[in-house]
């Protein structure tokens, strides 16, 4: 965003200064500089379009896909769970690594530190962060054990989720992902990745309409993912 701005604002500068040369050329037509100014003034409306799609994906839409990663707040779960997982990488390992950790790597980061990451979960007061430790685990084939299994099974029950949606369109996405996601969660092993379907933001934008602007609106609503229920779990 930073470079576009800065990119647009040299484009409006140039443009005055061109606006100056012909003040005493009436504008025609075949005078150069005007050619040049109107083509910038193009390429000005050019970016603040650019602008204002970015600004939609990154802050406008809350929820841009029903699957179990496809919300602001389960990517920022993600990335902290990340971050979590990343600090138990020895110095060696992130000498080697600078670039991208093996999935041999996170496998062995998750289940070290296991016993902090199920603590970061149940802090968060969240179902989402059981679905998204269920999503880390079986992507990297590291061990579940039965009591988080059941948990993981436990706050992704589509009955609390069912009446959230008022779209029939959402609540049919997601509950078809939700579904996906239990079903892979009851059968999963250790030892055996699985791969949880996601969606982008690019092809959720693909797939709308634009408006009589050329603009794109994505209105969703989200998904409240603090039904929390106490469990005995230790």
């Amino acid at each position: 965003m930073f470079l576009l701005r800065h990119e647009l604002q040299g484009y409006i500068e140039e443009k005055r200064k061109l606006e100056n040369i012909c003040e005493k050329c009436d504008h025609k037509d075949n005078c150069v500089h005007c050619s040049s100014s109107k083509l910038l003034r193009l390429i000005e409306g050019d970016i603040k379009y650019t602008e204002h799609e970015i600004s939609e994906v990154e802050w406008d839409v809350d929820t841009w896909a029903y699957t179990i990663t496809g919300n602001k707040e389960a990517r920022r779960l993600s990335y902290e769970l990340t971050g979590i997982m990343m600090n138990y990488a020895t110095p060696e390992e992130k000498k080697q690594y600078t670039a991208r950790y093996p999935n041999k790597l996170w496998r062995k980061f998750l289940e070290i530190g296991f016993d902090e990451i199920i603590e970061w979960v149940f802090e968060q007061g969240s179902r989402l962060a059981f679905q998204i430790l269920g999503e880390e685990i079986m992507y990297n084939g590291a061990k579940m054990p039965e009591e988080i299994r059941e948990l993981i099974l436990l706050y992704s029950e589509w009955e609390d989720e069912e009446d959230q949606l008022k779209d029939e369109k959402d609540r049919l996405e997601r509950k078809y992902f939700l579904l996906d996601f239990r079903e892979k969660v009851k059968y999963y092993k250790e030892g055996v990745p699985i791969n949880i379907p996601r969606k982008t933001q690019r092809e959720m934008f693909e797939n709308q309409t634009r408006d009589k602007d050329g603009f794109i609106s994505i209105d969703r609503q989200p998904i409240d993912y603090c039904v929390f229920r106490k469990t005995n779990y230790k």
